[in-house]
């Protein structure tokens, strides 16, 4: 986690400079990021829940990141 951290830290810092190109390559940077991070925290939450609870966190996680794209579609 350490770093999809370092890597969304620096594509922020690339987004913040104002110049297409770069703001191009710190998306970049910020996307490859992102991803690590939605690999590594549903397993993160399987791994740290309860056993009795562990479907229903994964399905919490992927149920909010589904509601999520669903309201940036409204609001497009």
């Amino acid at each position: 986690m350490i770093i999809a951290n370092v890597l969304n830290i620096i594509g922020t810092i690339f987004n913040a400079t104002g110049l297409v190109e770069i703001i191009i390559i710190g998306r970049l940077i910020s996307g490859v990021g992102i991803g690590i991070f939605s690999v590594i925290i549903p397993i993160f939450i399987i791994e740290i829940s309860p056993l009795r609870s562990k479907g229903s966190y994964g399905t919490i996680n992927q149920l909010s990141i589904t509601i999520g794209i669903f309201m940036s579609f409204l609001l497009k």
